[in-house]
């Protein structure tokens, strides 16, 4: 179980389950909180670790913890994240070497999308706008190893570009784009009664003189931080060159794959 904590201008802290809601919430349900098998984190505070009293035991905090699959740091950055995702990823670049001197390119290539690029786009448009320079250009070397592999390319005569083209797969830029392109379709076209849609249909507008067009405000200047997804939507959709939002989600992946080219530095 993991409960999220956001405080400043605290040493430490000590919260009891009468008085913290998430814990009170779980034995209002019948729930037991286990001290052992619960972790909570501390967001944008650099302060010392807190603690958290949870029956008889007690917690602290961690600099970091994983929820499904992503890792979020107390710092809101995402180096731990992408250091574990390169790591997974590298575990099956020698079995996609051996495969690769068996199996005919179009199988090769449906196991990198399934076994490697699957791990490396994971929940991408949660953190993977968000990414420093040095953390995208570490995602897309490690995508472009295994293309040379693929390509046989040891000696390395191809460029970037020719290997994506020669290989049919997207770099981890453009498929990072793709990602969120999709992701903004679905909040927009099947809006849910979620604080991330509702803030999508806040800052969106329509135009008369283009009335299948979905356009958004410029809202980087919000508190909300720069690189989240909300801030991010005009940016996205500029990158849409077609009307959209009445579009069957089918369709839309296809005439977006067609879109996005396959080499994004």
């Amino acid at each position: 179980m993991h409960l999220r904590l956001i405080y400043r201008n605290f040493d430490k802290l000590s919260i009891s389950p009468e008085t913290y809601p998430k814990v009170k919430f779980t034995q209002d349900q019948g729930m037991v909180c286990n001290p052992t098998k619960t972790d909570f984190i501390v967001f944008g505070c650099p302060g010392p670790p807190c603690s958290m009293i949870v029956g008889d035991g007690y917690i602290r905090s961690k600099d970091n913890i994983t929820v499904l699959g992503v890792t979020f740091e107390k710092s809101l950055r995402w180096s731990t994240h992408v250091s574990n995702v390169i790591k997974k990823a590298n575990s099956t670049t020698y079995s996609l070497r051996m495969l690769n001197l068996i199996l005919p390119r179009s199988l090769h290539r449906q196991v990198i999308h399934s076994h490697f690029l699957s791990h490396l786009t994971y929940a991408s448009p949660v953190w993977a706008g968000c990414l420093k320079v040095a953390e995208i250009r570490r995602m897309n070397a490690l995508v472009f190893k295994v293309l040379r592999q693929h390509c046989f390319d040891y000696t390395r005569n191809l460029s970037n570009r020719e290997l994506c083209v020669k290989s049919n797969i997207r770099s981890f830029t453009s498929l990072r784009i793709i990602n969120d392109t999709i992701m903004l379709h679905g909040l927009c076209r099947n809006p849910t009664n979620l604080d991330l849609t509702i803030r999508l249909i806040q800052q969106s507008f329509s135009l008369p003189r283009y009335p299948d067009k979905l356009y958004f405000f410029d809202a980087s200047q919000k508190r909300i931080g720069r690189s989240s997804f909300v801030n991010r939507s005009k940016q996205i959709s500029e990158l849409i060159p077609f009307a959209w939002p009445d579009i069957d989600v089918n369709v839309f992946k296809a005439r977006i794959k067609s879109t996005v080219p396959l080499y994004m530095p």
